[in-house]
This record gives C-alpha cells, sequence and structure tokens, in this order.
C-alpha cells in the first residue's frame, strides 16, 4: 500500500531479518510465526511472564531512502482470565473510585468466581489460599502472585447475573442485572454493607465467602432530560470460598454465571436495540408522544450466553421475557455501564487504545420517524468521541458524556423538526400545488 520495501526487523539485541540475511533462511522465516522466529533467533523459548514483544522495523521507499516507522507490538501470548482480575484488583485498590452526590442511593454487588471446566461441562470452584492479611497491601500482593501464577492460565472467571422477577408497575420488572438495592438505615451509610447485605438477601451468598476488591465509579441514573433519580455505587467481590447452593429470594427469578471473556471480547457479544417505554401509563401525553416517536428509546445492548449448569431458577421455574431468553441474557442500561467499567478497568496497559468497547453509540428515537435525526447525532457521536486519541467510543461515564449528548440533542433536534418542516414544504408546493393554495388561503 505505501511501496515500502522491508530491510530489516529486531528485537532488543536479536536480528530476527534483514536484507543481507541468508535468502533461504529469510524465505523460511517469512512463513514462520513471531514466536517461531524469536525462539529460533534466541535460541530457547521465550519466558511464561512476557506477553509481547516490540519490534524495530526499518523500511525503504522506491528511491532507496529509509522511512520512519514506529515501533511494532506483536501479542504472543494470550492474557489469561485470572490476569484481567490481577489487573481489576490492582486498579481498584490504587485508583479512587469517582463519588457523585445525591440523597438516594443503591449499591450492587459485582460477584467475581474463578472455575475450571471438564469435558462434561462440569464447573468446580478453584481452592483459594488464606490470604487474609491486616495490611490491604500485603493482601493485594498475596492475590496477585497467586492470580498471575502459570498454573491459573486455564481458570476461567466468571460474573454472576440476575433477572428480577416479573412485578406490575416495576420499572426493572424482568431486567438482566447485578444483585443489589436501596440503601437502608441499618447500613449505617456504609454502601458496601449495602451490597453484601443486598446479596446475602436476593441469594443467600454470605459476607464471609466474599473477598471485597474495591469500589467502581457511581453511575447515575439519568432521565433523557437530565434528572438524576438515584446514584448506583457497584463494589466487585471475588469469591474465595464455595458456599451452599443459591436460594434465590421472591425478587429474583434466576441467577446465572456468565464466563467473563464474552465481555473482553466485544466479537462475542452483539450490539443491537432494545425498545424503552417511558413512564406514564395511558395519559394524553404519553399517547401524543407514542405518536410523534418520542414516548420511546433505543439503547445498546449485548447479548451473553449462558449455560444451563451454571444458573439457578426459581421455584416458579424460568421467566423469559424482552430481557432474557433460553440459553441468552439482554444487558442493558445502567448494569451494561457497569459492566463496561469493569472491563475497562481489566484491561492491561497494552491493550490498544481503539479497543471495542460494551457501550456503543448514543440512545435514538424511532428509526423511521427520526432517521434524520439519529443521523445527526451518530455524526456528532463520530465527531466527539471517535478520535484517534481516544478509546473508540467512550463509556458513557466519561466525562461529558451525558452533557456533550444534551448538547447535541439540543442542536440536533431542531435541525431534525426543520427538516421535516421543508421537507413538508416542498412535498405540498411541488407534488400537491392545490392543497398548497387552500393551505394559503386558510392562514393568509
Amino acid at each position: 500500500e505505501h511501496k515500502l520495501e522491508l530491510t530489516m526487523v529486531s528485537s532488543g539485541v536479536t536480528m530476527l531479518f534483514s536484507g543481507f540475511m541468508n535468502r533461504k533462511k529469510a524465505e523460511a522465516r517469512k512463513s514462520m510465526k513471531f514466536k517461531e522466529i524469536i525462539e529460533e533467533a534466541m535460541g530457547k523459548e521465550i519466558a511464561p511472564h512476557v506477553k509481547q514483544v516490540v519490534l524495530i522495523v526499518c523500511c525503504e521507499d522506491a528511491e532507496g531512502e529509509d522511512v520512519d516507522v514506529p515501533e511494532v507490538r506483536v501479542r504472543i501470548r494470550a492474557i489469561s482470565d485470572t490476569e484481567y482480575v490481577a489487573q481489576l484488583a490492582r486498579h481498584l485498590s490504587s485508583v479512587p473510585a469517582t463519588r457523585i452526590a445525591c440523597s438516594k442511593r443503591g449499591a450492587v454487588s459485582i460477584v467475581i468466581r474463578l472455575v475450571t471446566s471438564s469435558p462434561e461441562h462440569t464447573f468446580s470452584a478453584v481452592p483459594f489460599p488464606d490470604i487474609c492479611s491486616d495490611s490491604p497491601a500485603a493482601m493485594q500482593q498475596s492475590l496477585a502472585q497467586y492470580l498471575t501464577d502459570p498454573g491459573m492460565h486455564t481458570v476461567r472467571a466468571q460474573l454472576l447475573f440476575i433477572q428480577r422477577a416479573q412485578y406490575p408497575g416495576d420499572p426493572w420488572s424482568g431486567h438482566i442485572g447485578f444483585p443489589g438495592g436501596k440503601q437502608e438505615p441499618s447500613d449505617m451509610g456504609d454502601l458496601q454493607k449495602t451490597a453484601e447485605r443486598e446479596t446475602l438477601e436476593e441469594l443467600g451468598i454470605p459476607a464471609n465467602t466474599l473477598l471485597c476488591l474495591g469500589r467502581l465509579d457511581d453511575v447515575p441514573a439519568v432521565t433523557p432530560l437530565g434528572k438524576t433519580i438515584i446514584v448506583v455505587s457497584p463494589w466487585v467481590f471475588l469469591q474465595v470460598r464455595q458456599s451452599t447452593d443459591m436460594m434465590l429470594s421472591a425478587e429474583v427469578a434466576s441467577a446465572h454465571w456468565v464466563d467473563l471473556r464474552q465481555l473482553l471480547e466485544p466479537t462475542l457479544a452483539t450490539h443491537a436495540a432494545i425498545l424503552r417505554t417511558t413512564r406514564g401509563g395511558s395519559t394524553w401525553v404519553h399517547r401524543g408522544l407514542a405518536h410523534l416517536g418520542l414516548a420511546s428509546m433505543q439503547y445498546p445492548v449485548v447479548r451473553l450466553a449462558y449455560r444451563t449448569e451454571c444458573s439457578v431458577q426459581s421455584r416458579g421455574g424460568a421467566s423469559y421475557g424482552p430481557f432474557a431468553s433460553c440459553g441468552e441474557l439482554r444487558l442493558w442500561g445502567l448494569s451494561l455501564i457497569m459492566a463496561g467499567n469493569l472491563v475497562d478497568w481489566a484491561r492491561p496497559a497494552e491493550c490498544p487504545l481503539g479497543a471495542p468497547r460494551l457501550t456503543g453509540w448514543w440512545p435514538r428515537l424511532s428509526p423511521v420517524l427520526w432517521a434524520d435525526f439519529n443521523l445527526l447525532m451518530r455524526l456528532a457521536h463520530r465527531v466527539c468521541w471517535q478520535s484517534p486519541s481516544k478509546r473508540s467510543p467512550l463509556s458513557p461515564l466519561a466525562p461529558g458524556y451525558f452533557t456533550a449528548f444534551q448538547r447535541a440533542a439540543r442542536v440536533a433536534f431542531p435541525l431534525a423538526c426543520a427538516l421535516k418542516v421543508c421537507a413538508t414544504y416542498v412535498l405540498v408546493r411541488r407534488v400537491c400545488p392545490a392543497v398548497y393554495r387552500i393551505m394559503l388561503q386558510m392562514f393568509v
């Protein structure tokens, strides 16, 4: 594409390819993998802790002039689930969470467990050593050493999701999320106790089986007009002791353990749209907004697969609906934002800036009536949040995301209305001149 000729490739002090190399040897290395080339050049295997190598590439153009090429990073070994969990623990212990002031608060528990699977798809919990210590730094060091051990490379990490029971009038009825709820006076203002209490009440998982890794950024529940309803604080826990079977309360229809890899690899999670009807019942205002296509919005949705052997159903059996089906969960809203923040903290530093994110485009209106508005917002989203210097696209909790969305909507909505008025004028004036004359006589 750039009409460059490769002259030399090196890694550190090891020469991998050069123009003056033996022709037969050079041709053989062109068909080899980088890992094989490096091991052949070094004369030994790459250390297990090495995940990537930095290559220095030298090229020449058609005129024989040297061309500056940035260094190339090549991943030679996949990152294990336990290394993601270790990175998450390091970030949560060293970076303070963003806190939002609000009178109405709640907390949820993001529970992670480590399991091994056999060919028969039976899952067993990984035994943990006694890593409890009076010093948080010593505990984090012991946990990191245990998780990054080479023997833990094949261990799988899973997240615990629940499906809310169906209740008439409940805005979160049937939704997929994390165990949690509102803060109560008995919690004494401690949101971690709120998360642990709700986890025990809803799932029967005691707090002594969980190790608190830290707290994620607060997530506000915001209306389309920008009003904050409640602020939720997500707490991340690692299940270090095998508890008894989960006992679901009446508030929970089912509980599912989902592989963390589905969130880390967006190729396994597709994005779709789900319709969210605004509250208001059957009032004339709601019906009028529905006719205009303004009573509902479409939000990003991530589809997650789960196994029946990693799920627990309530006594009433499976409860399927618009947010869950047999073998699939549809994650969206606040829970999707929390899961996206967790994935961002779990990504190691060597992940590229353009790594796909769970949360994608801004919310949209009806694709039939407001296609022009959606197009304008999509263009604004691309300009604001998909520059090469930022992760593409940014999470809704990034600074200024909701502010930028509201400002863009304030500009895009009048423009969309003006386009509709112009299109109606042209249609009536050009296509139906008789109707235009009648309308002109009525209003003039």
